[in-house]
């Protein structure tokens, strides 16, 4: 898909998401601003990434996040991460966290250091750098990556758990997912999920969107009955794109630092195994 054919075919998706959150009323608490959020990075990473993207499971929040969030913001800013871009609201405390500085952003900035090939010592301690503003933190290479890597959730709609937002949503959502990752295609490598129970989304969205029979090429035990899981899919669209899966990181937010440090540890290993390193 050409570059302005990317981007026709998320602004499609946008505007699919806005009709859906109208019809099921799924609506900002103080405006009638539609309730989700596409993309956590830019048009142009999807339109020329780094073959690495990044998935969840859908935008946390509640109602009020919709009434101040700017939704054209990806569409509009070349270099955008709402990894490192954002304020988010602590999930415990309800406190606005500072720009790129919640527990789940901090992880995953992490996470973009092991993928760019730095040890898992090093992300664990830049992770916990509270002093730091979010580049100074990780370094500049894990800082293109996050600006580069194409970004998002299965689900584009807001809400603090899947089971509590419209069934049609939940369906529709990871529709719209599956055609996200689908746009961001011909260069991608590889996908990070950061949840993988096989029951549960986005790993068996994407496997049985695949038709995959192998629910997984590799598995390793982690922490507290976590299992880090690998597989190559080998039909549909994304045939030959390595499904990384990452145990309960959007449920945990790296506050489990025991799973978080078990996490880049596997991951390392994997990275170099792979030769996947981004640099």
């Amino acid at each position: 898909m050409s570059g302005s054919g990317t981007r026709r075919s998320l602004e499609r998706l946008n505007r699919e998401c806005i009709r859906l959150c109208k019809q099921e009323k799924w609506l900002g608490q103080a405006s009638d601003k539609p309730n989700f959020s596409l993309l956590y990075s830019s048009v142009a990473s999807y339109e020329a990434g780094n073959g690495i993207a990044i998935l969840g499971i859908n935008p946390a929040g509640g109602r009020d996040v919709a009434d101040t969030y700017d939704r054209r913001r990806p569409f509009r800013e070349s270099g955008y991460s709402a990894y490192l871009d954002d304020e988010w609201t602590d999930r415990d405390t309800g406190e606005v966290q500072g720009v790129g500085q919640d527990s789940l952003q901090r992880e995953v900035q992490a996470l973009a250091m092991v993928l760019c090939g730095e040890g898992p010592a090093n992300a664990a301690t830049a992770k916990d750098n509270l002093n730091a503003e979010p580049e100074e933190r990780i370094g500049p290479q894990a800082t293109a990556l996050l600006r580069n890597a194409p970004s998002g959730n299965i689900s584009p709609f807001r809400g603090s758990a899947q089971d509590a937002m419209p069934k049609r949503l939940v369906a529709a959502g990871q529709g719209i997912g599956w055609e996200l990752l689908c746009s961001a295609k011909p260069r991608l490598r590889a996908i990070v999920t950061l949840a993988n129970s096989v029951q549960d989304v986005p790993w068996r969205t994407i496997l049985l969107n695949s038709n995959q029979r192998l629910k997984a090429d590799y598995e390793q035990p982690l922490s507290r009955g976590r299992t880090y899981r690998e597989v190559t899919l080998v039909k549909g669209p994304l045939k030959d794109t390595l499904i990384i899966g990452l145990p309960a990181v959007v449920r945990h937010r790296g506050t489990s630092k025991k799973l978080s440090q078990a996490i880049f540890r596997e991951l390392a290993t994997r990275v170099d195994y792979h030769g996947l390193a981004v640099s």
